[in-house]
Parts: structure tokens; sequence; C-alpha cells
């Protein structure tokens, strides 16, 4: 496999740069990043010649930053109290996908919180706290003429909306042919689980038909960050986990779900992965992880977001084909000095074609400014 990597974006640093196909072009959806999990509003921008040129981004209407008490309703029960009058509401984590069946795309990610100029823990990842305010999946539209509805939308699915987080976000979904949605979902409070929703998209509205069985594990944050594919006649899940390893789950129809097993080698050792996503690449053929984790360069950079790679996966013995291991994107900066290394943990792949495919990510130094590129690996075989 070739691969070959350039700068984006006339170098500007975008945070999660995420690309979907829209008949004969690219629409990548991206937010600039300000401090940890302070995002800006979410941006988009087109490209006519497969990644290659980008326009200059654009804001998606009503996806930006607003108060609380002028938020989605359902950001918190009751009347707005006045500790959080100084709280605003944000969308991040967002990956668009054309919906054929429509002709239009729907852009998913997840509503987050800030006070001040920093983000606001409303849900007790990092410090106790009792606060009332929720998360949750939301979702934007934008139409054949390539205008946006300027509204935000909230996944309904009451059985979960009492848990303090219930999201869909980073995630890869599957539009099935009749143009239905299987879309992985997180849940919980502190721990939480992974399941799947088949959801019915009319180009205008999304709604759950149906959800699938659920995971667990019950370590520290749980499972979060799922991502989905279909390959050959089968449904494959990789979730992000908090105890070194990522995990894999199989179902024959995206919502009866086997047992998660941690991802390993070939030859049985495990890998040794950070809470970092990882996401799906069909390639050649062939079906792909494209991950990151441990090695004995990076074991100074932050949860091991540098460098990513890419291995071909055996899904008869469910595990990493450790020989066809390649790095995507490579360590940028001096080993010695972590500080310098451009963490990549929020990447994106898209295959182009049959032979051709794109890995987006935007690098973050974070005792450095928050300084870094948006960079764009080609993958060809």
């Amino acid at each position: 496999m070739n691969i070959s990597i350039k700068t984006i974006l006339n170098g500007d640093i975008y945070f999660h740069p995420r690309a979907t196909i829209i008949k004969d072009k690219l629409l990548m959806t991206m937010q600039a990043i300000n401090g940890s999990d302070f995002f800006g509003p979410i941006q988009y921008s087109i490209s006519s010649d497969k990644g290659e040129n980008w326009t200059k981004p654009e804001f998606v209407q009503g996806m930006g930053c607003v108060p609380v008490s002028e938020g989605t309703e359902e950001a918190i029960s009751g009347v707005v109290p006045e500790s959080f009058s100084q709280i605003r509401e944000g969308i991040c984590d967002v990956i668009a996908d054309y919906h054929p069946a429509s002709g239009k795309v729907i852009a998913i990610g997840h509503n987050v919180y800030y006070k001040g100029n920093r983000f606001y823990d409303s849900i007790g990842d990092f410090n106790p706290s009792d606060s009332e305010l929720k998360r949750f999946p939301v979702y934007t539209v934008q139409d054949n003429q390539g205008k946006w509805t300027g509204k935000r939308e909230k996944l309904r699915f009451p059985e979960f909306e009492d848990y303090s987080i219930y999201t869909c976000n980073c995630a890869q979904k599957i539009i099935l042919p009749d143009g239905k949605m299987l879309i992985p979902i997180t849940f919980g409070n502190y721990c939480r689980s992974v399941t799947s929703f088949l959801c019915d998209f009319n180009g205008e509205d999304l709604s759950v038909i149906k959800r699938g069985n659920v995971l667990e594990n019950s370590v520290k944050r749980g499972l979060i960050e799922p991502s989905m594919v279909e390959y050959q006649d089968k449904f494959y899940m990789t979730m992000r986990a908090e105890d070194d390893h990522g995990y894999l789950s199989v179902s024959n129809d995206g919502l009866n779900w086997s047992l998660i097993k941690a991802w390993q080698w070939n030859d049985g050792t495990a890998l040794t992965m950070g809470s970092t996503q990882q996401h799906w690449l069909k390639l050649g053929g062939k079906l792909h992880l494209v991950y990151t984790r441990k090695t004995e360069d990076n074991t100074g950079v932050m949860r091991w977001r540098a460098p990513i790679f890419i291995a071909e996966v055996d899904t008869q013995r469910l595990c990493l084909i450790k020989d066809t291991e390649q790095i995507v994107l490579p360590m940028r900066g001096d080993p010695e000095k972590p500080e310098t290394i451009g963490m990549m943990g929020n990447f994106h792949p898209l295959a182009l074609s049959e032979t051709e495919a794109i890995v987006t990510v935007g690098e973050m130094r974070p005792r450095m400014n928050y300084s870094g590129e948006t960079l764009l690996a080609r993958l060809r075989y």
C-alpha cells in the first residue's frame, strides 16, 4: 500500500476533520480547538478533486454555541438554575454522512457545555458533578442544494434520556440499501455501555425503530465512541475503552452483538491501546482497522495518540494481521520532548474507491498553544 501525506486547509488546525462522499465531491466537517475539549462551532469544507484542494471552511448554521437557556430545551429538566446562567451549550464530535435514498446529508454529533473559556464537565468525567445538564445525540441536515436547515435536532430515545450522557459521537455508521441507518450509541452515567440503533431517516427527521443488545466493560468510563462497518454480510463494531485495550464485537444483523473481545495480533498477543478511537476502512477488498497503540517510541505521548497505524483484519479469527501493519501518519516531533509531538487521536478514514482512501486528522500540541496542522494521508493499493 502506497501512502502519501499533505497539509490541507492552508495549514490551519481543525480538530477531528471528517469527510463523506456526495456524488462527485467530498464534504468535510471540522471545528477549531482552543483548549482541552473546548471547541469552536462546526464548520464544513468542500473538495471537488478527491481531497487535494478544499474550499475555505464555512459555518454550519445552527451548530454553534448558545447559552443553555437558549439551547435545546431537553438540555436541562425544569427551570434553568441561576448557577447555569453562564454556561453555554455547543456541539462536537460530528460526522456527516451522505444518505443516497433522500439525497440529503445528515450530520450527527453530540452536545457539550462550556463555562467561560473552558470545557464544563457536566457529567463528572474529570471532577465530581451533580449537574442536571444532559448530553445527547444531535443532528442537522443539508439538502441536495447544499443548504443546511439551521436546526439542531435531538435523536429521541426515552429509555436512555435519564442518563447523564447518551451519545453518538465520532461514530462510523451504516446506511442500508433501503435507506435505514444503523447507528452505534454510548449511554450511561460515569461508566458507559454501548448498543446500536436501527433508525429511519426520511430526509428530515431521524427516529429510532429498535435498539440492539447492550455491551459492557466496568473499567473506568466503560465503553465509548463505538464505530461500525458492514463487511461480507456481517457487521463489526470497534470500541474505545480505558483499560489499555480496544474492543471488537460482531453481529449478523447489526443489532445482536457478540461478547466483546480485546484487539490482538494473529499470534495471540494483545495490542496495548490507550483511551482513544479506532475506525474501519474497507480497501483493496479487505477490511482494515485504523488505530493508535503503544510503541517503544511514543511512551511519552498522552494515550499514545501518534502515530496512526493501519492493519488488515482477519475476520475469521477476529484479530489483526501483524505483518500487514503500516504507519498511516507518522509521529511528528521529538520523542525526547513529548510536548512537540502532534497528537492525532481523533482521525477519520474514508474509502474513495476500491483502491484509494484518505485519512484526515488535526494535530494537537496542548503544551504548544494547541498548535498543529490539518493533515490528509492518501492510501493507494
